[in-house]
């Protein structure tokens, strides 16, 4: 159920995090982003859809259940593989074209036979999750960080250093907001904090 002061408690420490992480990384390096890109219409899909995607790979298997367990066993690998064959060729080549559609079909197969395997042992399964729940909490969130890194080569280290630290942060509280309220809780918040985050930088 949707708690209005969580959600505001959440997304104003995220934007108080962020605003002074910025302020404290632009007067080391001397250094001004521009956030005013976030608010192009052409970019406004793909904030809309790539939180939704990262909450359902990185977070909705962080609560038990054989399709949200067997789906992040299967997305996570998927996107890291997808990014790596994004180094060797550029995207829309045919042979990167291929490489992706096969690892997709490969990956709905082995999502079914993941699901179901996990559904007909699901006590196994269960006590699995939890015993070894920290190691998947904080692999998921490495593995999260390291997704966005490529996004940042081209920034000196200090820069690079703010945007993973904002980054593990963000998703250490995402994924509390997952496991205490829900999927559809935390992916609300995460779009909502880049859009509020963007607004108030692109103001400073």
């Amino acid at each position: 159920m949707m708690n209005l002061k969580v959600f505001l408690k959440w997304l104003f420490v995220l934007n108080l995090a962020i605003l002074a992480s910025y302020l404290l990384i632009k007067n080391i390096v001397n250094v001004d982003f521009s956030y005013e890109s976030y608010f192009k219409i052409e970019n406004l899909i793909v904030i809309l859809i790539v939180p939704v995607i990262e909450e359902f790979v990185y977070r909705w298997g962080l609560v038990f259940s054989p399709k949200s367990f067997a789906f992040m066993l299967v997305s996570i690998p998927v996107i890291h593989l997808t990014s790596i064959i994004g180094l060797f060729y550029n995207t829309m080549e045919v042979i990167w074209l291929i490489s992706i559609i096969s690892i997709v079909l490969v990956s709905v197969f082995v999502y079914f036979f993941l699901s179901r395997r996990i559904k007909d042992n699901i006590s196994f399964y269960s006590q699995f999750h939890k015993k070894n729940f920290s190691i998947i909490f904080w692999l998921s969130l490495i593995l999260f960080v390291l997704s966005h890194y490529s996004n940042y080569e081209q920034y000196s280290f200090f820069i690079k250093l703010y945007f993973l630290i904002s980054i593990f942060f963000s998703g250490w509280v995402f994924s509390k907001v997952r496991i205490s309220k829900g999927i559809w809780f935390s992916i609300l918040l995460h779009i909502t904090f880049i859009f509020t985050s963007g607004f108030i930088i692109s103001k400073i």
